[in-house]
């Protein structure tokens, strides 16, 4: 039990506790599971849901069970409670499933567990909720019951035990259980909702869209106010929008995430964070990405919308292909540069854009490249959902490297351009930049060939020491040769 657990000594292996299951003994509701699982493994199945409906919630239930059953080995269980009846259940205590959820998994949940005598569940014709659980139990149980809930729901039923036990519930609730019941134990949330929302977020992400300013920052327009308005405004649309996507993602995945040692822990797939916030967030957060985009221009709203095609279209088909997910993530990264470029009304720049794109295939090419050394280190020969086998490891190095060295081709070729000449009071300082990108960008693929890339390559950036030293040393080169401080060399004219 948590610390925040409060227990009576009135517990007696003679009275019967009986148990909630959503939101009580499970971190989460099993009619949203099976709704999450209908939309991943029966999409169409989606349009009969009305129709069952009209049948009663107790019929949607069971048709729902039916259509998308659950495995209760990946159901993110309240651990406290747990342990708490594992410890009843040895003492000698009758323990009771009691829950508005369908009959079928919830006899599915209490065969995994092992520790309940007997399941109360709605049955396709009666919805076991509220006043009708506080109903049957009591004539069940004539001489007392005691009941362990979560909601205002339960509050006819904790009128009608003899002992309340109140879990993941307010200090509210607690209260108005109080009144009527004599409250045994408290077990209290183990993670704030809005900490467990702002998490889902993903925020640490959104440090990627501003690759949208970087065509204000190369047209030396930085310090314009209206254009760095726009493309911070961009740059908050954008990160809405993948909010919006990381949102979704997790919501489809669930069964997938739960059986990862690491995804697991995710708001959504841990219960932290209630699924019916989906149903809230994904409308929200896209509807304010969206408002701010078309604020902007329609263009920028159509880029967005784009950006939001290509996103769903990666990680629902092209991310599970070789190849076209390298592409597609690198031309999605590409894509918020030119949304810069949209949003603003800057000329694009040819030497911009596929500079980016040979540089964004190569990083990308990189985190693939430490995966498959992970893989083949491990002793594993094939990356389940990804198609890669260990023995491309070598043939992502080939291509990933080629393509950065494509990279330092097309800067070096632009330090000669007109348009370089045009930007900058002495452009031959800029050939510096040359031996930095390429320490750089050979360093990464050197920690990616030790396996030590893991991440994201630009989150990987954001946090690396090096490059940082490497960003100081290159913006004092961009800033020396906006300012004609030194000689012009002629041969570099």
């Amino acid at each position: 039990m948590s610390p925040g657990t409060k227990q009576s000594s009135l517990s007696t292996p003679e009275v019967p506790l009986c148990v909630d299951l959503d939101g009580t003994l499970l971190q989460t509701d099993l009619l949203l599971e099976s709704l999450a699982a209908l939309l991943r493994y029966a999409p169409l199945q989606v349009l009969l849901i009305p129709f069952w409906l009209l049948m009663g919630k107790a019929y949607l239930k069971r048709q729902l069970a039916r259509s998308a059953p659950i495995d209760p080995t990946l159901l993110p269980y309240n651990e406290p409670l747990l342990d708490h009846l594992r410890h009843e259940r040895q003492v000698g205590r009758t323990l009771v499933l009691t829950t508005a959820s369908d009959e079928l998994p919830a006899r599915n949940i209490a065969g995994h567990l092992g520790i309940f005598a007997d399941v109360i569940a709605s049955d396709g014709k009666e919805n076991l909720k509220g006043i009708k659980k506080a109903q049957r139990l009591s004539a069940l149980f004539p001489a007392g019951f005691d009941y362990a809930g979560n909601s205002s729901d339960d509050l006819p039923v904790w009128k009608a035990s003899r002992q309340a036990t109140v879990v993941n519930a307010s200090r509210s609730l607690l209260r108005k259980t109080s009144r009527s019941t004599e409250v045994a134990n408290y077990i209290p949330r183990q993670t704030s909702p809005w900490k467990a929302f702002f998490k889902e977020l993903r925020p640490h992400h959104w440090v990627k869209n501003l690759l949208v300013i970087i065509p204000v920052a190369t047209a030396h327009q930085l310090f314009a106010g209206v254009l760095l308005l726009r493309v911070l405004l961009t740059s908050a649309a954008f990160s809405l929008c993948a909010s919006a996507i990381y949102v979704l993602n997790d919501l489809f995945d669930l069964g997938a995430d739960r059986q990862h040692p690491t995804k697991r822990r995710r708001p959504l797939a841990s219960g932290a964070l209630p699924l019916w916030t989906t149903l809230i967030s994904i409308p929200v957060l896209l509807a304010g990405s969206f408002g701010l985009a078309y604020s902007i221009s329609t263009g920028t709203a159509i880029a967005l919308a784009i950006y939001l095609i290509l996103t769903i279209a990666y990680t629902s088909v092209f991310k599970r292909l070789v190849l076209l997910d390298v592409i597609c993530l690198s031309v999605l990264y590409v894509w918020r540069v030119v949304a810069g470029h949209v949003a603003t009304g800057i000329a694009y720049s040819p030497w911009l854009l596929s500079f980016s794109l040979f540089l964004f295939v190569s990083l990308t090419f990189s985190k693939r490249t430490s995966e498959l050394h992970n893989l083949r280190a491990a002793g594993r020969s094939f990356a389940a959902h990804r198609g890669y086998h260990a023995k491309d490891l070598e043939q992502m190095k080939v291509f990933g490297t080629a393509s950065a060295f494509s990279a330092a081709v097309v800067f070096t070729m632009y330090l000669n351009s007109e348009t370089a000449r045009g930007l900058y009071r002495q452009p031959e300082l800029l050939w510096f930049l040359s031996p930095l990108l390429l320490y750089w960008v050979c360093r990464i693929w050197i920690l990616a060939s030790r396996g030590e890339l893991l991440e994201d390559p630009v989150l990987f950036a954001l946090k690396d020491r090096v490059t940082y030293m490497v960003a100081v040393f290159a913006l004092s080169i961009v800033w020396l040769a906006t300012h004609e401080f030194f000689p012009r060399v002629p041969f570099l004219r």
